[in-house]
């Protein structure tokens, strides 16, 4: 089980300097640990995830990404549904032979826990990662994370509709739910719905909010593409370039040195 332990932290924190970061949350102050280990060992399971956090902070001297990853999986069993999302991320990063069953078994739980957690378990019937492909249980999956009030939920439901020929002003609702949440994604998704079908000056808006917001490199292309101001084409180049050098490709690292960053 240590073994275990150890290929899952070291896959997962490799990809992020901390849990928090994963989740765009605070950790808790460190002199918090006896406190939350206390309310942990009777059965609370945020404290649990607190203790985690704690555990996970190179700030305190606490810190043991081995017992972080042992108390995540504590406050799932516990009932919280977001470590129980963290898991699955976990094990999503690992060759084990269980990968697929390990995740589908978290991101269940999860989403039985807290429906707004239903979108990641959507996403693994959308793409038939472990599972058999289903975009029907996707979609209901999705409209429920987005019931629930999860933007990503929203933005997976609208590309459902959209694969299904849905009524489009349907699709362009939910999208545009999801871009309010700041699901960038349902920005750009929007967006390009809103040039081609409605309003091309609006629809470039919501693609800029996309690039310069969400970082979607994607959406950055795309505006440069549509811009005719010089201006606008060399800052939205910039930023594309950025993206694609930050992604790790060397060509447009070296572009966006031609053109000064």
């Amino acid at each position: 089980m240590k073994a275990l332990f150890f290929i899952l932290v070291s896959a997962l924190f490799l990809k992020a300097a901390s849990v928090s970061e994963i989740y765009s949350l605070g950790a808790p102050a460190c002199d918090t640990y006896d406190l939350n280990l206390k309310k942990c060992s009777n059965g609370d399971g945020e404290a649990c995830y607190l203790v985690a956090l704690i555990l996970n902070n190179k700030s305190c001297a606490r810190k043991n990404d081995d017992l972080a990853l042992e108390f995540f999986e504590k406050s799932c069993s516990f009932g919280c549904a977001k470590d129980c999302i963290f898991m699955g991320q976990a094990y999503s990063l690992t060759s084990l032979d269980e990968k697929h069953a390990k995740i589908k078994t978290y991101y269940e739980r999860a989403c039985e826990l807290d429906a707004k957690f239903c979108d990641d378990y959507g996403l693994l019937y959308f793409y038939g990662e472990g599972v058999k492909k289903d975009e029907l249980a996707a979609k209901e999956y999705f409209k429920k994370s987005c019931d629930a009030g999860n933007p990503a939920g929203c933005g997976h439901f609208a590309t459902s509709l959209n694969r299904e020929n849905e009524n489009i002003n349907k699709v362009m609702k939910f999208y545009e739910i999801g871009c309010n949440g700041e699901h960038y994604p349902s920005c750009y998704a929007y967006g390009l719905l809103l040039w081609a079908k409605v309003d091309k000056n609006k629809g470039k808006n919501f693609c800029k909010k996309a690039c310069d917001k969400g970082n979607i490199k994607e959406a950055c292309k795309w505006v440069l593409d549509m811009s005719e101001e010089e201006e606008e084409q060399i800052l939205y180049l910039k930023r594309y370039l950025k993206l694609g050098c930050k992604d790790g490709n060397a060509q447009m690292c070296k572009d966006l040195g031609k053109i000064g960053n």
